[in-house]
């Protein structure tokens, strides 16, 4: 992914550069995942271009002085400075994903296993729902390319959450609101999720049934 002219357009220390940085990390280390980085930088730049970088700036400091945007990266910020109700939604989904994670599986689903997928699916889909596919899309991506070195120590893992949240965006179309969280337990329990068992990435078995 080119960078060529982004510097002197958005400025070395702005937030949409960084990113753009960031991204083009993920581009050179995920070359089977370019299609979705390219999507998300050129969506970032679209964001520089609209609002302009130093506006972004500006946003991005309020809302890390309040705590809006805490434990979120860079490119998630910037995303969340341009469509700040778009961000809260994600949020709010990611939340009851959470939420019904500890209720199904008593556990908070911060792992590799059956219950990280199923929070991951659910958050998907639930975001699918209130910002529509490409917003989705663009958010949960941002979340899993932003973080490049952390996912660099254990590619296996971002892959599993890439292919959950992929599932979670297909479940959303072909199921209401209020079926998701049995849709996507379903969904795991079929096989068409993904774990990491053994140290390897492999596909949901039905050990992992809601009840």
């Amino acid at each position: 992914m080119e960078l060529e002219g982004d510097k002197e357009k958005y400025g070395e220390n702005s937030k949409v550069y960084i990113a753009l940085v960031i991204l083009g990390k993920a581009w050179n280390s995920f070359p089977e995942l370019r299609s979705d980085i390219e999507e998300l930088a050129n969506e970032i730049r679209w964001i520089g271009n609209q609002w302009g970088a130093a506006n972004i700036d500006k946003q991005i400091g309020i809302y890390l002085k309040t705590g809006v945007m805490k434990g979120i990266n860079t490119v998630e910020q910037v995303l969340s400075a341009a469509y700040r109700s778009d961000a809260a939604k994600i949020n709010s989904a990611r939340k009851t994903a959470d939420k019904e994670t500890f209720a199904q599986f008593n556990q908070e689903g911060n792992g590799t296993d059956g219950a990280n997928a199923f929070k991951h699916g659910l958050w998907s889909a639930l975001s699918t729902k209130a910002v529509g596919e490409k917003k989705a899309r663009l958010f949960l991506n941002a979340h899993e390319f932003g973080w490049v070195e952390e996912n660099l120590n254990d590619p296996d893992a971002m892959m599993m959450d890439i292919h959950n949240n992929w599932r979670g965006r297909e479940l959303a179309k072909v199921n209401s609101k209020d079926k998701l969280a049995k849709a996507v337990a379903n969904d795991l329990a079929r096989g068409n999720m993904k774990v990491i068992k053994n140290g390897k990435l492999v596909y949901s078995t039905p050990e992992w049934r809601a009840s």
